[in-house]
C-alpha cells in the first residue's frame, strides 16, 4: 500500500511539472535529482520538454522560421546516445532555395555539491558537414555526461519551402513529458493539417492580428521592408506524457506511426487579388509531371535507344517476350548509382551513354522503351519504406522513388530495373510500402497497391540419419521462389561464397561438407540450395535414452511477439505472403524404438489469415514429419496481436517438442 501511494504521488508531481511554463536555461534541482522516469523506469533518457514556434514572413518570397528548444534528461549511460544532435537542412545549387540553421545554443547541466553547474558549448564545438550533394547538417555532442545530466539546446531553422511545413513529432523512442508546437499562419496563406499516430493531442486555434514582416526588391533594385498588421490563425498543439514508441517485430517503419502534425499549403493570396490553389488535385500534378523536362519529356524521347531496341523487337514473338528482354536489357546495361528521386538527373540519352543513373533515370528509361515497343507502360510514384507511408495529402513530395508498370493480359505488372534480381511483380523490399501512384500520359492518375498477392514459397526436404551417440548426418534441399528467391540471391551475391557458407554453418550450428546452389541468375526458376552436413551433439543421450528435436535449425524456438500487451497499436507487417513446407525424414539408430512421439496438430488465426499444420508418423525405423505454414496476407491489423502471440506460442511448443527413443 505504501509503494502504491508513493507511485501515485510521483505521478501527481510529474503531471504538475508537465503543466508548468518552461523557459530555456530554467533547469531545476528537482529535474537533476530525478533518478528514473516516473512513468517508465526502463527509459535511458526522456525529453523533459520541447517547444517549436513557427511563423512566416516575406523576404523576396515567403519563408518560415522555426525556433526549436529541447531539454533532455539522461538517466544512465545508454542515454548518452541522445547527447549527439544532428540538424540537417537543404543546401542545393540554387541559393534562393537554400535553408539555414542559425542561432544554435547548447548547455549541459550537472548537479555538483547540491549546486547546478552549467556549461555552454563553444561555437567551435558545433560543426557543419555535408551529408549529400543537396544537404548539410550542423552537429554537436554534449560533453561531461553522467547519469543524471540534463542537456538543453535551441536553434532556428529558416526555409523558403513553405509549400510543406516541417513535420513535428510529439513522440520519439524515449518518453516525452511535454511537447508544444505553435504555428502562426498569416491570412494570405491557407494550409491543411494531418495528424498521425495513436496518442491524443490538445489542439487550440485562435484568430488574431500579427505584425507581418516583409522585404522585397522592386523594379528599380531598391529594397523595401517593414511590418504590416495582418490577420492570422494561431494553431497550438500540446502532447503530454507521450510514451516511447520503439520498433516492434514486423513493423516496416516505426516512424509512420509516431504521433505527429504536418501542414501542406492549399492556397495563397495573389498580388492581383483573389486566391490561387496549389496543385489541389492529382490530375494537376500529373499535368505538371507530363510537361516536365525531367519526367514527361524524357519519356517521349526515344531517339537514343531506337536501334538497340529494334534488334530486341525483331527477335521477339510476343509482348511478354518483348517485356522480359527490354527489362533485362536495362538491368544489364544501366547501373544504379544509389540516388533516389522522381525526376531524372538530366537527359536520359546521356545516362544511356554513361551506363549509370539514378532510380528515376533507370525506370523512366525502362518505361519509355516499353512504350516504344507498343506496350501499355506507365511510371508509378512510390515512397520507399525508409521514407514512410504516403499521406492522404495530394502531394508528390510524399514520394521519393519511381518504378515502371505494364498492363499485360489484363494484369498490371510492376518493374524496377535497378536490381539485377528483380523480376516482374518482384520488387526490391524497399519498394513494398503500401501503395503507389500510377501516372498516365492523359494526365490522370490512379492509386495502386504495392502489396504482393502471390505467395513466396520456401520448400525444404531434410534427410537425417541419427546415430546412437546423438550425432547425425544430413542432407537438405531447399527451394525459394518470388521474394524469398530475391532475398536469397541478393544475400548470396553480396558476400564471398566461403563467407556465406561459414555464416550458414554458424546460423545452423552444423558442419557443412558440401554446399551448392543453382538458378541464381535464372530468375524464372526457383533458387535451389543443397547442403550435406554433420552435427555433433544433435540429440541429448541420457541413460541410454535419446531426446531429439527433429526440426533442428528449422524449428522456431522463440515467439517473435513478446510484448505483454492486450492491444498492440501498430499493424503487423510480414511484407509479403509466405508459404512454407518442410519435409523431414529421420532414420533412427538400429536397436532403438520410439518411446514418445509428438502429436500431429494444426493451428489457425481467425479467418485463416495464417495456418500451421504439423503431421508426424512412424514407419519401421523411419520417422517422417511434414510441417506447413501459410501467412496468407502481408499485413494484419493490430487487433490480431493477441491471436498472433497465442498462434506462435503453440508453434514454438510444437516445433521444439522432442522425440524420445529408447533401446529395444
Amino acid at each position: 500500500m505504501i509503494k502504491l501511494t508513493l507511485n501515485i504521488i510521483l505521478i501527481l508531481i510529474y503531471t504538475g511539472i508537465s503543466a508548468q511554463e518552461f523557459e530555456f536555461k530554467n533547469v531545476t534541482k528537482e529535474e537533476l535529482k530525478q533518478k528514473y522516469h516516473p512513468l517508465d523506469s526502463s527509459a535511458s533518457a526522456a525529453v523533459l520538454w520541447e517547444k517549436g514556434i513557427l511563423d512566416i514572413k516575406y523576404d523576396n518570397g515567403f519563408v518560415y522560421n522555426l525556433e526549436v528548444t529541447q531539454r533532455i534528461k539522461i538517466y544512465n549511460e545508454k542515454g548518452f546516445d541522445y547527447a549527439t544532435i544532428s540538424l540537417p537542412y537543404y543546401y542545393g545549387d540554387n541559393a534562393r532555395n537554400r535553408e539555414n540553421i542559425s542561432r544554435v545554443k547548447a548547455y549541459v547541466y550537472n548537479l555538483e555539491k547540491n549546486k547546478i553547474k552549467d556549461e555552454k558549448l563553444r561555437n567551435r564545438d558545433i560543426i557543419e558537414e555535408e551529408i549529400s550533394d543537396y544537404y548539410k547538417q550542423k552537429k554537436f555532442t554534449f560533453p561531461n555526461l553522467k547519469p543524471g545530466t540534463i542537456i538543453e539546446y535551441t536553434y532556428t531553422h529558416q526555409s523558403p519551402h513553405i509549400s510543406e511545413l516541417p513535420k513535428w513529432f510529439f513522440q520519439t523512442d524515449i518518453p516525452v513529458n511535454y511537447s508544444e508546437y505553435i504555428v502562426t499562419i498569416p491570412e494570405m496563406l491557407g494550409y491543411k493539417e494531418q495528424q498521425r499516430g495513436f496518442e491524443q493531442l490538445e489542439r487550440n486555434t485562435e484568430n488574431t492580428a500579427i505584425n507581418f514582416d516583409f522585404r522585397y526588391d522592386n523594379s528599380t533594385f531598391k529594397s523595401k521592408s517593414g511590418s504590416e498588421k495582418k490577420s492570422a490563425v494561431v494553431y497550438k498543439y500540446i502532447g503530454r506524457n507521450m510514451p516511447k514508441l520503439k520498433d516492434e517485430p514486423f513493423v516496416n517503419n516505426v516512424n509512420n506511426f509516431r504521433t505527429s502534425i504536418k501542414h501542406e499549403l492549399l492556397y495563397y493570396e495573389k498580388s492581383s487579388g483573389g486566391y490561387q490553389q496549389v496543385s489541389s488535385t492529382w490530375n494537376e500534378i500529373a499535368k505538371g509531371l507530363q510537361k516536365s523536362e525531367y519526367f514527361g519529356q524524357q519519356l517521349d524521347d526515344s531517339r537514343y535507344y531506337e536501334n538497340d531496341i529494334a534488334l530486341i523487337l525483331n527477335n521477339s514473338s510476343s509482348n511478354e517476350e518483348k517485356l522480359l528482354k527490354i527489362f533485362d536489357f536495362v538491368k544489364n546495361n544501366i547501373k544504379w548509382n544509389d540516388n533516389l528521386g522522381i525526376y531524372t538527373s538530366g537527359k536520359l540519352k546521356d545516362v544511356y551513354k554513361e551506363k549509370t543513373g539514378s532510380i528515376a533515370d533507370i525506370n523512366l528509361m525502362l518505361t519509355s522503351m516499353l512504350r516504344y515497343a507498343g506496350l501499355e507502360a506507365h511510371p508509378v510514384l512510390i515512397s520507399t519504406i525508409n521514407h514512410g507511408i504516403p499521406s492522404n495529402f495530394v502531394s508528390k513530395k510524399d514520394y521519393n522513388y519511381v518504378i515502371a508498370s505494364v498492363k499485360l493480359n489484363d494484369n498490371l505488372l510492376l518493374l524496377d530495373a535497378s536490381s539485377p534480381y528483380a523480376s516482374p511483380n518482384i520488387l526490391p523490399i524497399r519498394c513494398i510500402n503500401w501503395f503507389g501512384r500510377l501516372i498516365k500520359p492523359d494526365e490522370t492518375t490512379k492509386q495502386i497497391s504495392l502489396q504482393p498477392s502471390q505467395k513466396s514459397k520456401d520448400n525444404f526436404i531434410l534427410n537425417l540419419k541419427l546415430k546412437e551417440d546423438g550425432s547425425l548426418e544430413g542432407q537438405m534441399r531447399r527451394q525459394y521462389t518470388n521474394h524469398l528467391g530475391y532475398l536469397y540471391r541478393t544475400r548470396f551475391t553480396e558476400v564471398d561464397k566461403e563467407i556465406y557458407v561459414e555464416n550458414k554453418e554458424n546460423d545452423y550450428e552444423i558442419d557443412i561438407n558440401e554446399y551448392s546452389n543453382k538458378n541464381i541468375k535464372n530468375l524464372s526458376e526457383a533458387v535451389t540450395e543443397t547442403i550435406k552436413f554433420k552435427k555433433e551433439n544433435a540429440a541429448d543421450v541420457i541413460n541410454g535414452e535419446i531426446y531429439f528435436s527433429p526440426l533442428l535449425f528449422l524449428a522456431q524456438d522463440e515467439n517473435p511477439f513478446k510484448q505483454d500487451k492486450k492491444d498492440r497499436k501498430l499493424p503487423i507487417d510480414f511484407t509479403f505472403p509466405i508459404s512454407s513446407k518442410y519435409m523431414i525424414n529421420i532414420d533412427i539408430p538400429d536397436g532403438y524404438k520410439v518411446d514418445y512421439l509428438p502429436e500431429s496438430s494444426a493451428v489457425a488465426l481467425p479467418e485463416k489469415k495464417a495456418l500451421f499444420r504439423y503431421t508426424i508418423q512412424k514407419t519401421g525405423n523411419k520417422i517422417q514429419i511434414m510441417v506447413t505454414e501459410d501467412i496468407n496476407v502481408p499485413i494484419l491489423p493490430a487487433s490480431y496481436y493477441k491471436p498472433l502471440k497465442d498462434y506462435y506460442s503453440q508453434i514454438v511448443n510444437k516445433e521444439t517438442d522432442k522425440i524420445v527413443l529408447v533401446k529395444q
